[in-house]
């Protein structure tokens, strides 16, 4: 089966919710900054809630070299 499942497991205070996808395990974020969730993967990429690929966790559009 390929569809999407939704899990939720306790972390602590916080409720943090699996979604599995394909055969991968995405965790719901919120990216400080943007309106939202979002979907981080288990190598830190982040998604849309559509499964599209953003960007990677620790990655920002504004380093610059000094």
């Amino acid at each position: 089966m390929n569809g999407t499942s939704n899990d939720a497991y306790f972390s602590g205070d916080e409720m943090t919710e699996i979604i599995e996808h394909e055969g991968k395990r995405y965790r719901r974020v919120q990216i400080e900054g943007q309106d939202g969730d979002h979907l981080m993967d288990e190598e830190a990429n982040i998604y849309t809630l559509d499964f599209e690929k953003i960007g990677k966790a620790g990655d920002s559009d504004d380093d610059e070299e000094i």
